[in-house]
């Protein structure tokens, strides 16, 4: 449906991408679709001007307007996402020059660790278990998209670790993921790996997050070679190995 230029086909992936009663990997799906071809990545540049994008698709759209084929419409998606900067506010390559950037992976461990990752992932056993483990995460994927992960993390959000908040009687908001739930209680697992049992009969609501619990623009911390030495490691993780 993507690859289409019936008008009415693209007209339908956009009712669809706007329609907040259908589930956001649907919406996500259609999102891709229309950027599949100029009319709708131009229809949905149109939608985020005119404030009609929903928030919980918008980093994927960003991501990907930002690196679609047409120079036409990376210029004017530029002109309403605002595109990643890194430290300094310095403009970073576009995605394509970034992957074809010779990387450091020794620097780039020194980088995953500077720059807090270590704070919230595992490598082969060291590190926090919070968000995914990324072991071998080089052979899972590939770097463009390891790329897409640190510079637009809400654009995609892996499965088992969407962020929730729930706001307690007490007038407490806790942020974190479901780790674990019963018939009287929800184990919030929060940044630093930290688990927080609440009793539901504590909970005034509780509600998924439209971005994901990694954080926004962590690239400011490092200079473009910062980042291509970053994923230079984090590629090579292909196999875990046993720490000593």
């Amino acid at each position: 449906m993507g690859a289409s230029t019936d008008r009415n086909i693209v007209k339908l992936l956009a009712d669809i991408v706007a329609d907040a009663r259908r589930d956001l990997p649907v919406r996500q799906a259609a999102v891709t679709a229309l950027t599949h071809s100029k009319q709708g990545s131009s229809l949905l540049i149109g939608m985020a001007r005119g404030k009609r994008l929903p928030a919980d698709v918008t980093p994927l759209a960003a991501s990907l307007l930002h690196n679609a084929s047409q120079r036409d419409i990376r210029d004017e998606a530029a002109q309403v996402f605002p595109a990643p900067v890194g430290k300094g506010s310095e403009k970073l390559p576009s995605l394509r020059k970034l992957v074809s950037m010779k990387g450091n992976a020794a620097h780039g461990k020194e980088v995953f660790v500077s720059a807090t990752c270590v704070t919230c992932h595992l490598v082969n056993g060291q590190g926090t278990s919070y968000g995914p483990e990324l072991s071998e995460i080089g052979a899972k994927l590939p770097k463009e998209t390891i790329y897409t992960s640190i510079l637009y993390p809400s654009a995609g959000i892996s499965m088992g670790f969407e962020g929730w908040i729930i706001s307690t009687k007490d007038g407490d908001d806790l942020d974190g993921m479901i780790a674990s739930e019963t018939a009287d209680e929800i184990v919030l697992r929060r940044a630093g790996g930290i688990n927080t049992a609440i009793k539901k009969s504590e909970i005034k609501e509780k509600r998924a997050m439209k971005i994901s619990i990694m954080p926004e623009n962590l690239q400011q911390q490092m200079t473009p070679q910062d980042l291509v030495d970053l994923v230079e490691y984090l590629s090579g993780l292909k196999k875990a190995t046993a720490t000593k």
